[in-house]
C-alpha cells in the first residue's frame, strides 16, 4: 500500500492510497513507482471558505485538504476510472465533493537475477503452453492456423509485469522475442519477419552490446539452417493442399531470408560465420528438393 501526499513521497506501507485535492483541480506530485494520472477537473461541493480574519488553524494543515481514498488492491486489479468521494481528516463526517480519477498502479521489485535470459525462459514456457493448449504445435496442423504471436491474457500480463520488474529496454524485448519465435516452425512467417525487422532496426542504432550481438548471430544462423533444410522438403513443409496459407508462409519465409541478406548489420554478422550468400543457399535447397521429388 502507498500514500500519496501533496508533495513527492517515498514508497511506504499504508492501507490506502490518498489523493489530495485543491478546490478546483487535482494536481498531486506522484512518486516515480506508482503511476496514477488525473483525467478531469474536480467538482467541489464544499461549503464556502471562512473569512481570512477568522482563525481556522488547527496545528495540522492536512486537516484542511480534502482527500480521496481507495484500496490499493482495487487499483491493481481494475485500475482507476471513476468518481471518488472527497473527505477531510476530521471526526465529523461531511460531504466534500467528488473527483474523477483514471489511471493504473504498477510496482517494481528488487531482483537479484536481473538478466534478460530469465525473461527468455519465461517467454519460451508461456509460448509452449500457448501452442500446446491451442493444438498448434505439430506438423499436421501447421498451416491450418499459423501462430501469430498472441499470448493469452494472463500470460501476456505476467510477461509484461516481469519485463517491468527486470527494467528491460525495447531493444532487449525485441531480441528476446526474436530469439524464441525464430525457433518455432508453426509461427506465422509474416509475424516472424516483423520481429526480424525490429532487431535489425536496433542493430542499426547500435543498441546491442557484444554479448547480445553474439546471441543474434547464433539465432540468425540457426534460423537460416532450419529454413533452408525445410526448403529441401518443400512439398511437405509447404503442402500445396493448404493453398494460399502455405503460399503465404513460403513467400514470407523467403522474404525473411532476403531481408537478412540485404541488411548490412545482419549480413556483417553472417559473414563472421562464413556463410555463403543466402540466395545461393536457397537455390541449392530448392535444387535438392527438385532432385528428390
Amino acid at each position: 500500500m502507498v500514500t500519496l501526499g501533496p508533495v513527492s513521497q517515498s514508497l511506504i506501507p499504508s492501507p490506502v492510497i490518498t489523493f489530495p485535492a485543491s478546490p478546483h483541480r487535482l494536481s498531486p506530485t506522484l512518486p516515480s513507482t506508482p503511476t496514477l494520472s488525473d483525467s478531469s477537473e474536480l467538482v467541489d461541493e464544499a461549503e464556502p471558505e471562512q473569512s481570512s480574519n477568522e482563525d481556522t488553524s488547527s496545528g495540522d494543515d492536512e486537516v484542511l485538504i480534502p482527500v480521496a481514498m481507495t484500496e490499493t488492491e482495487d487499483l491493481i486489479e481494475r485500475g482507476a476510472d471513476g468518481w471518488f468521494m472527497l473527505e477531510k481528516n476530521e471526526e465529523r463526517s461531511k460531504e466534500r465533493g467528488k473527483i474523477h480519477l483514471a489511471g493504473t498502479v504498477t510496482s517494481k521489485a528488487q531482483l537479484e537475477n536481473k538478466s534478460r535470459q530469465s525473461y527468455d525462459a519465461l517467454l519460451a514456457r508461456l509460448i509452449h503452453h500457448q501452442l500446446t493448449s491451442t493444438n498448434n504445435n505439430n506438423e499436421q496442423s501447421e498451416w491450418s492456423r499459423p501462430w501469430d504471436g498472441h499470448l493469452s491474457g494472463p500470460g501476456a500480463a505476467s510477461l509484461a509485469q516481469y519485463a517491468i520488474m527486470l527494467d528491460l529496454s525495447d531493444a532487449a524485448l525485441h531480441l528476446a522475442w526474436w530469439k524464441v519465435c525464430s525457433r518455432i516452425p508453426t509461427a506465422d512467417a509474416v509475424w516472424v519477419l516483423s520481429r526480424l525487422q525490429e532487431v535489425q532496426a536496433a542493430i542499426s542504432k547500435n543498441l546491442y552490446q557484444d554479448e547480445e550481438l553474439l546471441e543474434l548471430r547464433s539465432s540468425f544462423c540457426s534460423f537460416i539452417r532450419d529454413h533452408t533444410e525445410r526448403l529441401k522438403n518443400l512439398h511437405k513443409t509447404f503442402p500445396p493442399s493448404s493453398g494460399i496459407i502455405a503460399r503465404r508462409q513460403l513467400t514470407f519465409t523467403l522474404k525473411a531470408l532476403q531481408c537478412m541478406q540485404n541488411h548490412a548489420g545482419t549480413r556483417a554478422l553472417l559473414d563472421l560465420e562464413g556463410l555463403p550468400p543466402l540466395h545461393e543457399m536457397v537455390t541449392s535447397s530448392l535444387a535438392t528438393h527438385a532432385k528428390n521429388w
